[in-house]
């Protein structure tokens, strides 16, 4: 098994203050292959709801950043999922509506 085919998961916490945007108490935010790039696998952040157990994908890399996510964690503020980019050595900030820039 590859190391790029491992996810990283986050597990929003329920008993966490109410998270901005649209970030959802309680969900899970999880990296994986979202599909191919030029240089190779894509990845994307996506969303798990354990209640009702359906999924979306919440946030893809842009080409100019498309690479491995090697982890996922809350900025202090709750406000933006930031992400490890092995492929392109950045790290990137997600906000609550899934948009991607880099830190």
């Amino acid at each position: 098994m590859r190391r790029k085919s491992i996810l990283s998961v986050l597990l929003v916490s329920i008993a966490c203050e109410p998270v901005r945007a649209g970030f959802v108490p309680g969900r899970l935010y999880v990296s994986g292959s979202a599909g191919p790039c030029e240089e190779g696998p894509n990845q994307a952040v996506f969303e798990f709801d354990p209640v009702t157990r359906e999924s979306r994908m919440f946030a893809q890399l842009p080409e100019p950043i498309c690479g491995f996510m090697t982890g996922l964690a809350f900025t202090p503020d709750g406000s933006r999922l930031r992400a490890s980019v092995w492929d392109s050595s950045s790290i990137v900030e997600i906000d609550g509506d899934g948009n991607i820039s880099v830190a």
